[in-house]
């Protein structure tokens, strides 16, 4: 067992006086007032034996019947699986808390069923030569083994009736598998594009989304005119987080009120898109009723036309693009 200790043994005397069993013997005299024969207990142990999903920074936390003689507790404890370990007493001397220094290991695993994958286990187990301050041994020992939550990995693809560029008028632009258009026309009518992933494979025990990355890529070579910089449509593609379920005009002017504005997609010239999402995917994981399990995005430019009567557009792929998202679960 590796151990930093965080609170220092009672002192010599003040042991030898808890030790005595006199009226002020804080563990557990008998009635009468003689020496105190009760063997101690384990009220608690947490994480509980079997438990499951515990976080890399769990603690584990033994609650005694009485207060505890620190020095053989600690001396029959093996805590070993935790690596090292900080060792810390409540004031009455009857709950040790077991801290491990560094983050314990989840497993990691491919796909949308955490069940496939064997999750990471450690056990603690403590002794029967714990004692209580009298002396009284514990009795039998006790042991607790549990699992940390599993990280796993997964690539949600578009949803593709609801992956289209789009003008404020609901005009679809294009073929439905063809690629995102996003600027103005020839008409000066602003056009922007929708993009939603489904994630229906998203486990219902995932407990939250620890990264999550919009990857796609500028075709530049289908660029046309000059939607970027001064005198185009603004310095960037823009995105923001939103929630529709109809490409109409509702859907279009989704920035006007976003769940975010999540800032520049891509800016000139710049082929290799990858946005990090995290925050709002995790928030759709949380919202996923009211949000028919999609995550969706409406990319555009700070300006919808420059009024040159000519087409300025980027175009972002569709085949190419997918939402790569890590999650924790049991």
């Amino acid at each position: 067992m590796r151990v930093r200790l965080t609170s220092s043994l009672l002192s010599p005397l003040l042991c030898a006086g808890l030790a005595c069993g006199g009226d002020d013997d804080p563990g557990g005299g008998s009635p009468d007032g003689g020496a105190d024969t009760t063997a101690p207990s384990v009220v608690s142990i947490s994480p509980d034996d079997g438990a499951t999903g515990q976080r890399a920074d769990v603690a584990v936390t033994i609650v005694f019947s009485e207060p505890m003689d620190r020095e053989s507790v600690e001396g029959t404890l093996d805590t070993e699986d935790l690596g090292e370990v900080t060792l810390g007493w409540n004031a009455a001397g009857d709950t040790l808390t077991i801290t491990p220094v560094e983050p314990l290991a989840y497993a990691e695993g491919i796909g949308a069923d955490p069940a496939q994958v064997e999750p990471e286990t450690y056990t603690v187990t403590l002794g029967s030569a714990a004692l209580d301050l009298a002396g009284n041994p514990l009795g039998p020992g006790v042991q607790t083994t549990f699992a940390t939550l599993k990280r796993m990995s997964h690539v949600f693809e578009l949803e593709q009736a609801l992956t289209r560029s789009m003008t404020a008028d609901e005009e679809l632009l294009n073929e439905p598998d063809d690629p995102l258009v996003i600027g103005d026309l020839a008409s000066d009518e602003g056009a922007r594009a929708l993009v939603t992933f489904d994630i229906t494979l998203l486990p219902e025990s995932a407990v939250e989304v620890v990264s999550a990355v919009f990857a796609t890529r500028q075709q530049i070579g289908d660029n046309a005119g000059q939607p970027y910089g001064q005198g185009g449509l603004g310095a960037a593609v823009l995105i923001d987080h939103v929630s529709f379920s109809e490409l109409d005009n509702a859907a279009f002017n989704a920035s006007q009120n976003p769940h975010a504005q999540l800032g520049e997609l891509c800016v000139e010239d710049q082929v290799i898109i990858e946005k990090d999402v995290t925050a709002a995917v995790d928030d759709d994981r949380a919202n996923r009723l009211d949000r028919d399990d999609r995550s969706q995005f409406l990319l555009r430019f700070e300006l919808d036309n420059d009024g040159d009567g000519a087409v300025d557009r980027a175009v972002i792929s569709r085949d190419l693009s997918e939402l790569q998202v890590s999650y924790l679960a049991p």
